[in-house]
């Protein structure tokens, strides 16, 4: 048996009412006389005054799925959970009665709460009343016994009584003094318990008992357990515990929300180790302690983390001096080969013209006449120029004072004296260096600035581009000069982001970093919806806790885009509600605040689907349902994350949470109503679906396009024909 729950939730429950007993002012024929007993009518409740026994006494707390009226306030099992549109049998008088002699059990439905069901009145239970000494031995006060007090033959033999069904026992009525005594000896019946028997003596066994089962902590939902047999079995109904996901849900239903959840991020292919990722706010955090890919070299190493080792990694070889041509060297296995592709150096032909031995001297050595000179070598690049004198056996000798050409190397210069400077790869490249500013925290709706910088260690131009990698539910901003080094974002909704930057040099190499940037909630209370498509209006509904109707949206107390500031009272300014941005266009994200001070009590979060399509010529297409995102912040933190809030069409409505405060309790809602509350004459008009237009072909056939001036400048939109 379980004691009911704590009072949570503002339900009025309105029971059947109390059955009355009339006086017994008759004259009943029993045995051919007439009986003058008098019955005193019992102005109190059937189990006042008996003792809290098994036999169904008055206790202080109700008593939750035994279906009766523990603490006799005539209302059976209120404030007990249950599934909604299931019955259960009930009885408002003494468990000792139920079953027994006129005494007859009704039942109960489960409505519809607002965490959970609850039980409705009890319908149809006939409960104990004054004996009527009818000839029928009726036994209308349900004692198991009949007539007793009323005329007797004190001659006749004792009258059985009580019940030998299930597991009751009869008993005996005698005559004493002319009346009929209690039913002596008997017992039962009692409340029927899941015990393999008939307690309640029947006929039948265990029959109409349930329980709530499972938990209504975090995502859980609670279920029923039928008794089968004397044991419960099976939770049906309910909705059990998941592992937990980063979504801002508590899944495993422990009470706490994506508690130390972490992957792994990155790679760990090659030189590349794996780093960590964080689950903040339903989000993951941006990748932390990896090792990134680098640029390929010649080290056996699988640098670029792409499973293959020193790839495509090349250099320049030879001379391009003379008739010799460089080629090129490949790595393999960390080493460079042989150098391929080129034309080296041969021997030197006295043509007058080619200097084939590439030692930047033509036809050395060739004959010529004593004495004579001429010059040789070159001055481009690093080499200088000689000259060669011919000698007395008629050849020229050696190129004197010249400084020849080497193999290029990686120094600003031109080695090899081809009139280029480190060319053919022989400088490895560096990557551009990036600088991001340090993590940064502002409020929500803010803009703020982003300086980068960034450079080429090589002397090349760079390239900019900022992106966001992580946001928050619902954010669509992005920065506002993405190809800058510098650039300003806006924060449109609330919790973490992560701005990269990221630098390209003219050789393709890029470098980036990021920057964490927190948005923090406003207020005391701020509720933020956003929804899945790139089109449609879902706007956000607030209702006050002192509210002239419980389905008060639409008026006064309800803060939502008709109604962006409203005075709510004694609270004053501070305890007032402003819807901080009305998105129109797709996404949202749609913001509500009370800033400070709330009043105390229970606020109720609503999402109304204005528009199920694109609004205005030149929009994104679309049409149909959407589904909504609505996170609840209470003094600063993050205290409840429903997502798959779906909106069917327009005009589709989701009563989706409430919130207690100061206790910051948020409890889910999924009405899909909003009640009898109408809307306001005024406001038919305005609620629209409304497309811009420039002639009737743009509208859709029941509508036609027109001059209106509501809610806005004059504009052509379609209207209702």
């Amino acid at each position: 048996m379980r004691l009911r729950l704590p009072c949570l939730l503002l339900v009025s429950l309105t029971a059947c009412s109390t059955q009355t007993v009339a006086p017994d002012a008759d004259t009943i024929p029993l045995d051919g006389t007439v009986d003058a007993r008098s019955v005193t009518p019992d102005a109190s409740h059937p189990d006042a005054g008996l003792p809290a026994d098994a036999g169904g006494g008055c206790v202080t707390v109700e008593l939750c799925d035994d279906g009766l009226d523990n603490d006799c306030d005539d209302v059976v099992d209120e404030e007990c959970p249950c599934i909604p549109g299931e019955t259960a049998s009930c009885f408002r008088g003494p468990a000792s009665a139920r079953g027994v002699g006129a005494c007859s059990p009704g039942t109960m439905e489960c409505m519809d709460g607002l965490e959970f069901g609850l039980w409705g009145p009890c319908v149809g239970d006939v409960l104990p009343a004054d004996e009527l000494c009818d000839a029928e031995g009726e036994d209308e006060s349900c004692d198991g016994a009949a007539n007793e007090g009323c005329d007797c033959d004190p001659a006749a033999p004792p009258a059985a009584c009580g019940s030998a069904v299930g597991a009751c026992r009869p008993g005996t009525q005698e005559c004493v003094a002319g009346r009929l005594g209690a039913c002596v000896g008997a017992s039962g019946p009692v409340a029927e318990a899941c015990n393999g028997a008939d307690d309640d003596c029947d006929g039948v066994t265990d029959e109409g008992i349930v329980r709530v089962c499972g938990t209504d902590v975090g995502e859980c939902s609670r279920g029923s357990e039928a008794c089968v047999g004397g044991a419960f079995e099976g939770c049906a109904g309910g909705r059990g515990p998941v592992a937990e996901l980063c979504n801002g849900l508590d899944d495993d239903c422990d009470g706490s929300t994506d508690e130390a959840l972490t992957r792994a991020c990155g790679s760990s292919v090659g030189a590349c180790m794996p780093g960590t990722q964080r689950c903040d706010a339903g989000s993951w955090t941006s990748c932390g302690g990896e090792t990134v890919p680098a640029l390929e070299a010649c080290d056996g190493v699988d640098d670029d983390c792409d499973g293959r080792v020193d790839e495509g990694v090349t250099r320049a070889c030879g001379s391009s001096t003379g008739v010799c041509r460089p080629g090129t060297q490949s790595c393999a296995s960390g080493s460079f080969g042989a150098c391929t592709g080129g034309v080296a150096p041969g021997s030197e032909v006295c043509d007058g013209a080619l200097d084939e031995d590439c030692d930047g001297t033509v036809d050395e050595m060739c004959g010529c006449t004593t004495g004579t000179t001429r010059p040789c070598g070159t001055d481009v690049g690093e080499c200088v120029a000689g000259s060669q004198t011919c000698d007395a056996s008629g050849s020229w000798g050696g190129c004197a004072g010249a400084t020849g050409p080497s193999p290029e190397v990686c120094n600003m210069r031109d080695d090899d004296c081809d009139g280029a400077t480190d060319e053919m790869g022989v400088c490895p490249t560096a990557p551009p260096v990036v600088t991001c500013p340090g993590d940064m925290s502002a409020d929500v709706l803010d803009t703020i600035a982003l300086a980068g910088s960034g450079s080429d260690p090589d002397g090349g131009p760079v390239s900019y581009a900022w992106t966001v990698t992580s946001r928050p539910p619902g954010s669509i901003s992005t920065p506002s000069s993405p190809s800058s080094a510098s650039t300003n974002f806006y924060l449109d909704a609330s919790g973490a982001y992560v701005v990269q930057l990221c630098v390209t040099d003219d050789e393709g190499e890029r470098a980036c970093c990021s920057v964490n940037v927190t948005s923090n909630p406003p207020g005391a209370i701020h509720v933020e919806i956003s929804w899945s498509t790139a089109y449609g209006d879902v706007d956000a509904h607030l209702l006050n806790v002192t509210r002239s109707h419980p389905n008060g949206w639409w008026t006064a107390d309800d803060c939502y885009f008709a109604n962006r500031a409203p005075d709510w009272g004694p609270v004053g300014v501070d305890g007032n509600p402003t819807l901080d941005i009305d998105d129109t266009d797709g996404y949202g994200p749609e913001n509500i605040t009370v800033d400070r001070n709330p009043a105390p009590g229970t606020y109720t979060v609503g999402a109304h689907y204005f528009c199920d399509r694109s609004l205005g010529m030149g929009g994104a297409p679309g049409s149909g349902a959407t589904d909504g995102t609505v996170r609840i912040f209470c003094d600063g933190a993050l205290v409840a994350t429903y997502t798959g809030v779906t909106l069917w069409e327009t005009d589709d409505w989701v009563s989706v949470a409430e919130i207690d405060y100061p206790s910051c309790a948020v409890r889910r809602r999924t009405t899909r109503t909003e009640g009898s509350q109408l809307y306001p004459a005024s406001f038919t008009a305005a609620r629209h679906c409304e497309i811009s237009c420039s002639s009737d072909a743009d509208c859709p056939a029941a509508e036609r396009c027109a001059r209106v001036g509501g809610g806005g400048p004059p504009r052509n939109a379609c209207i209702l024909r």
